[in-house]
């Protein structure tokens, strides 16, 4: 690995000055590329219970899933980089078994979608596409994890949905920062780096000082965040929640300890915490299931 990152260097060090325009091209390939993991075995069994189902967008079909009650409350599962649809099971099934309509899906290039490659903005318009294919009808909730959280953030800055409950199980925030420790990582040149930033600046339309998590959620309309963060996570920072939480109003951070990045997700503290999240719609679906 040592070996790969040290050529991985030299080559943009050397390109990044030679072909600036080249290397950034090549570059913004290399950060868009996800890495092809073996899918886990609660994994593949969520994928066997749940039903697929397909929904177009901009970027390609979108492998959805869903479960339970397809009258309860809805809720979508968003999950991370580098991850899929069935990382975020033992969180579906908790939902569904409380009478929710649990709607989850495969990112573009995660799990069993074919490309290769994504970024923010395909992932975005991707559940922007799922949300509209499925036409909620009342308010509605997100939980999302890590890079899905900032798809979370920027598809629902983009619709005028009413949203209930959102829930962050960690994000980022600045844009920017993600991008600067990519140019670090490969020790891209300035130039080519600068016609990177260019080139978000048009994907998203506006300056990539702006597109941060905190200020893209202030133009959702929701009654409640909760951010759930390990202080010790080591794949993003604490500070990024923190950040975002004092920042927007309607909005409180559960802080872990050692419940790791990943493993979260398959954590009991973070089921109760979202349990107790949800425990007003839980208790009106089921007032209402007792009448009929």
């Amino acid at each position: 690995m040592k070996l790969y990152m040290f050529g991985i260097r030299i080559y943009y060090q050397i390109m990044g000055r030679i072909n600036p325009k080249f290397a950034s091209e090549k570059a913004f390939r290399l950060f868009q590329r996800t890495r092809n993991l073996k899918f886990k075995k609660r994994e593949l069994a969520f994928y066997q219970k749940a039903h697929h189902f397909i929904a177009p967008s901009p970027v390609g079909d979108v492998h959805c899933y869903e479960m339970g009650d397809p009258n309860g409350p809805l809720v979508f599962l968003v999950h991370g980089w580098e991850s899929n649809a069935g990382s975020m099971a033992g969180i579906g099934y908790k939902m569904a078994d409380k009478g929710f309509h649990v709607v989850s899906m495969d990112l573009p290039a995660h799990g069993h979608d074919n490309h290769s490659h994504t970024n923010l903005f395909e992932c975005k318009e991707a559940l922007i596409s799922v949300i509209d294919r499925v036409w909620p009808s009342e308010p509605f909730s997100v939980i999302s994890h890590s890079f899905g959280s900032a798809v979370t953030t920027f598809a629902l800055s983009e619709r005028d949905y009413p949203i209930d409950q959102l829930m962050y199980l960690t994000s980022p925030n600045e844009l920017s920062a993600i991008f600067e420790y990519f140019r670090d990582l490969i020790h891209l040149p300035q130039k080519p780096f600068e016609l990177i930033i260019e080139k978000v600046n048009r994907m998203f339309g506006e300056g990539i000082v702006n597109l941060t998590v905190q200020e893209k959620a202030k133009e959702i309309n929701y009654n409640h965040l909760t951010m759930i963060h390990d202080k010790n996570d080591k794949v993003l920072p604490y500070i990024y929640s923190q950040k975002i939480s004092n920042y927007l109003p309607r909005t409180e951070l559960y802080t872990l300890e050692n419940a790791g990045h990943y493993r979260m997700l398959w954590n009991d503290e973070v089921y109760d915490r979202i349990s107790l999240q949800f425990k007003d719609e839980a208790s009106t679906l089921h007032r209402k299931s007792a009448v009929a």
